[in-house]
């Protein structure tokens, strides 16, 4: 039996759309445009990274022949509300392109952006909604934050004057209002100890050997995260030279949320030490065979495009 050439063709734009190959996938959409029907149907897909990756695709592919991105708001909207942080990612990714395009489409999805800014305990989720809300929302909206600001700056003041402090001091800059208006947010748990109680130096000497000798994965992975941000507010290119080969290990992991942090911890290198990353490229290859592209992934390449 021959299959017909469309179902081939079809079949061969799912497996790469499946393995994060978006680049190879959107070449062969454009060199056959009737294909556009079969990723409009993975965009509805349940397989969460089907449909996640391929809204991101029809994203790039309506703005870049100026198709009438309009039609891509019902999709954004939808997945706005999905449960799956990947799936509204990727979503606030395509949406920041559209309104680049079109800023009076903020109002069209501006309830799911509040609602997501409120609920959600995903920083990079808090951070994206805050930044579509400064510039296409209404701040007002979510609240009243200058009794959290003035009550974190009192707090940071407060850890300036404490050396045992230090290493949180950028990472709390880094969050920034962002994660101000937590109030209502009920799976966050912090209590006046947690924030308040000291690091000791030694404490930081500890995180950095477990990296140096590759002992990570025997931790939890919100140690694993703690251990990572302690790594990147390293100044000197050396120090973190001397770490990150074990770094570039955990992108290997078995533990999905360790993957990640250890793509995340790398995008903030690559940023700082792009050079660094460039050359360990062919590992981040390798996880892109293994797990497929992902934005993170995407985030590494296109800040090593723009430094080498």
């Amino acid at each position: 039996m021959v299959l017909p050439l469309s179902y081939l063709k079809s079949h061969k734009l799912k497996k790469l759309i499946l393995k994060g190959h978006l680049l190879k996938a959107q070449k062969l959409i454009e060199s056959d445009m009737s294909l556009l029907k079969y990723l409009l149907e993975f965009v509805g897909s349940e397989d969460t990274k089907l449909s996640s990756n391929s809204i991101y695709l029809l994203t790039k592919i309506v703005l870049k022949h100026k198709m009438n991105h309009k039609k891509l708001l019902p999709y954004i909207k939808k997945f706005l509300n999905s449960d799956s942080d990947e799936i509204v990612l990727n979503t606030l990714m395509c949406l920041k392109l559209l309104l680049k395009e079109n800023p009076d489409y903020f109002k069209y999805v501006e309830k799911e952006i509040y609602e997501l800014n409120r609920r959600s305990v995903n920083v990079l989720i808090r951070e994206n909604t805050w930044e579509l809300i400064k510039s296409y929302g209404d701040i007002k909206k979510i609240g009243n934050v200058k009794p959290q600001r003035s009550s974190l700056y009192e707090k940071l003041i407060k850890l300036k004057e404490s050396i045992k402090q230090q290493t949180l001091i950028k990472k709390l800059i880094d969050l920034g209002e962002s994660l101000l208006n937590l109030s209502s947010v009920k799976k966050l748990t912090i209590s006046v100890e947690k924030i308040e109680s000291s690091i000791k130096k030694e404490d930081l000497k500890g995180m950095l050997k477990l990296i140096e000798k590759g002992k990570l994965e025997e931790l939890s992975p919100l140690n694993v995260a703690y251990c990572f941000s302690v790594l990147t507010t390293l100044d000197k290119k050396e120090e973190i030279e001397k770490y990150i080969d074990n770094v570039f290990k955990l992108i290997f992991s078995d533990n999905e949320i360790i993957r990640n942090t250890a793509l995340h911890t790398i995008y903030e290198i690559t940023k700082k030490y792009p050079d660094l990353i460039y050359k360990r490229i062919d590992t981040l290859r390798n996880y892109c065979r293994k797990y497929g592209r992902n934005i993170l992934i995407e985030e590494i390449f296109q800040e090593l495009s723009k430094a080498i």
